[in-house]
């Protein structure tokens, strides 16, 4: 499980990576078993959320208990960064790329 420093840790890298502005990061606590933000998509899925971006307000949301949050903290800045021209399968194609890029970084 990520901790609150690591997640600082990887929004700081994301920003210095695509030279931008730190948004401040929110942190949820919402137990497991009880986050339920659910989005309908266009193409009829639903979505089950660990985290948000609301336009604008530079502040990304990510629940502390997600299945992995680093990689929500990322899809997020992704959306943040390239609001409001980025899709949820964009976000996600950038956010595993630099997820992986980071943890190569940080593992040498």
């Amino acid at each position: 499980m990520s901790g609150v420093l690591e997640l600082s840790a990887f929004r700081d890298w994301l920003c210095k990576k695509y030279d931008m502005p730190a948004p401040k990061l929110d942190i949820n606590w919402t137990p497991p078993g009880n986050i339920g933000i659910q989005k309908d998509l266009a193409d009829g899925r639903r979505l089950h959320m660990d985290g948000y971006f609301v336009p604008g307000y530079a502040i990304l949301t990510v629940w502390f208990f997600a299945s992995n949050p680093l990689f929500t903290l990322a899809h997020e800045f992704h959306h943040y960064r390239l609001y409001p021209n980025t899709s949820e399968v964009e976000a996600d194609e950038a956010a595993a790329r630099d997820l992986a890029e980071y943890r190569a970084t940080v593992s040498n």
